[in-house]
């Protein structure tokens, strides 16, 4: 889904800051990768290029369902998404 709000500011390890812009968001149910093994529920990706417009990277945030803890701020968002 295209997802164009904002920018990502980085500084890397070398001391280098770049700034990237979102050009849009997917979702993998259960997620694509895995930490020590374990897959997680869900893992959505942003996908952001450099101002220049060339690929600069994806941030994954990984969404673990756990049965009595409510998260507030992730159902917000999920339920702001706009499904075509």
């Amino acid at each position: 889904m295209p997802f164009t709000d904002g920018t990502m500011h980085l500084t890397f390890s070398d001391g280098i800051m770049a700034q990237f812009t979102p050009i849009q968001l997917h979702f993998h149910a259960p997620s694509e990768h895995t930490v020590n093994g374990n897959h997680y529920d869900l893992e959505m990706h942003i996908v952001h290029t450099y101002m220049d417009g060339s690929l600069g990277g994806v941030l994954a945030i990984f969404f673990d369902v756990d049965d009595g803890i409510y998260n507030p701020e992730a159902s917000n968002f999920i339920n702001s998404l706009e499904f075509s």
